[in-house]
């Protein structure tokens, strides 16, 4: 292994770790508040409405990355239009969050922990998706919890996109040899 991609390595490790605490706590408090509030079965339908799509979609980007990044990619750009659509109609995201709970930051929960996953194999789009995530997060319009999920985001996908453009500078110089040799000049 060469410098190059030891460094992009120990920054994709260095992400999935930050991912997995930030996850950890993200995933325990969210399920924590759904059990005190609204409790019982509904909490549980609750929890397991997002929960189940998370863990499909992680365990999705750790064996077929190829087939999860463009669902990723399309679930990250339908959640950031609806980002962009508190932007626009910030009291209607409000009184809908007021009754319903935090939609938006459940659902970009939903989305760091498994476009974290896909930066295992491919960190360089898994990065660029989690900093749109996380600077929609912050734009976003009167939800306090969908703020506090932009730093873990902008964290993260600053690290992935480190990694990613660490690798993909990476290019290994050709072996020596006959084949590698500059063609003479034809006068």
């Amino acid at each position: 292994m060469t410098p190059t991609t030891q460094a992009g390595r120990v920054l994709t490790i260095t992400a999935m770790v930050l991912a997995g605490l930030f996850g950890l706590l993200a995933v325990l408090f969210t399920a924590g508040e759904t059990l005190a509030d609204p409790g019982g079965w509904q909490a549980v339908g609750l929890i397991a409405l997002w929960l189940a799509p998370l863990v499909v979609l992680v365990v999705l980007a750790l064996a077929r990355p190829t087939l999860a990044q463009p669902v990723l990619v399309a679930l990250t750009a339908v959640w950031v239009a609806v980002a962009l659509w508190g932007i626009a109609a910030p009291h209607a995201w409000r009184s809908y969050e007021s009754t319903n709970g935090p939609v938006r930051a459940v659902a970009c929960l939903a989305l760091i922990l498994p476009i974290t996953a896909l930066g295992w194999h491919r960190p360089l789009p898994a990065g660029v998706m989690l900093l749109v995530i996380g600077v929609a997060a912050a734009l976003a319009a009167g939800s306090a919890p969908l703020h506090v999920m932009a730093l873990p985001a902008v964290a993260i996908g600053s690290l992935l996109l480190a990694a990613g453009l660490v690798e993909h500078g990476h290019h290994p110089s050709p072996p020596p040899g006959p084949a590698n040799l500059p063609s003479p000049r034809h006068a």
